[in-house]
């Protein structure tokens, strides 16, 4: 059930009642597309300068309802910032010290934080590929323009420019300038 106190003027008048069904709202928090193996998805509470955890996530099957956490044992975390009223992203250390690309958020209408992450050896492995594509591409392209310069050197038309200039000591000029 989902719980809102009605106001008028100030004064309470009454407290609405939603049931919400479990399987849908399950099903949106555990579409995990996109986060490759270790991503995953929290959706906790605070209560207390504590956060509870109230559904279960795909690594932590058991944790609805189960989990609360130590006030002082994890300050920067994303789940904390999230329950927290925050919305951010970035590179930050989980609960349990393990390196995570997170982003998170606070949805004042359920009063819940809502924080989506994965494990930074994870993320980064995507980054290498593109990377390494990124060079092999800078590579073929510069081995390329070399071929197609040795090339333009054989052409008949470009051998009297090039004897005009090592003959002239055009070239001389131009290196001693630089």
């Amino acid at each position: 059930y989902m719980l809102r106190p009605l106001f008028k003027n100030g004064t309470f008048i009454a407290v609405v009642a939603v049931q919400v069904d479990d399987a849908i709202l399950y099903k949106i928090i555990q579409n995990y597309e996109g986060l490759g193996q270790t991503g995953d998805i929290f959706v906790t509470k605070n209560i207390a300068e504590r956060v509870i955890f109230v559904a279960p996530s795909r690594l932590y099957s058991n944790v609805a309802f189960k989990k609360i956490t130590d006030p002082s044992k994890e300050e920067n975390t994303p789940t904390r910032l999230g329950t927290s009223g925050k919305t951010g992203f970035g590179y930050l250390m989980d609960a349990y010290n393990v390196p995570v690309v997170a982003a998170w958020t606070f949805v004042p209408q359920v009063n819940l934080g809502l924080t989506i992450g994965i494990q930074y050896w994870e993320a980064a492995a995507s980054l290498w590929w593109y990377r390494f594509f990124c060079w092999l591409f800078g590579i073929l392209c510069l081995l390329y323009l070399m071929v197609f310069a040795h090339f333009l050197g054989h052409l008949a038309f470009l051998r009297p420019l090039k004897n005009r200039i090592f003959s002239t000591g055009l070239l001389k000029l131009v290196l001693w300038a630089m």
